[in-house]
């Protein structure tokens, strides 16, 4: 009885290895705009862009880290955003 008691009352804790799944390239902003992210470049992470004053942009506005489901590897939705000065 008493290993019985002494078992039940013991903490296991196990460890098991992740993967922290990353998009790449890591995002930046573009010349004449900037880039806010919630995750940085791991899966999951929302970046929206925006210009300065002045200038236009190209391509998305906003892009998420997505995993690809056969390969576990992170890519980016959308493309490739650019600001122009018009």
């Amino acid at each position: 009885m008493h290993s019985k008691e002494t078992f039940s009352n013991l903490n296991f804790v196990i460890l098991l290895p992740f993967l922290v799944v990353r998009c790449l390239p890591k995002l930046y902003a573009p010349a004449g705009g900037t880039l806010q992210c919630t995750k940085d470049n791991q899966y999951g992470s929302e970046c929206s862009f925006s210009c300065h004053d002045g200038h236009t942009m190209g391509g998305s506005d906003r892009r998420v880290c997505e995993k690809d489901p056969v390969t576990s590897m992170g890519f980016w939705t959308g493309n490739e955003t650019k600001c122009e000065s018009m």
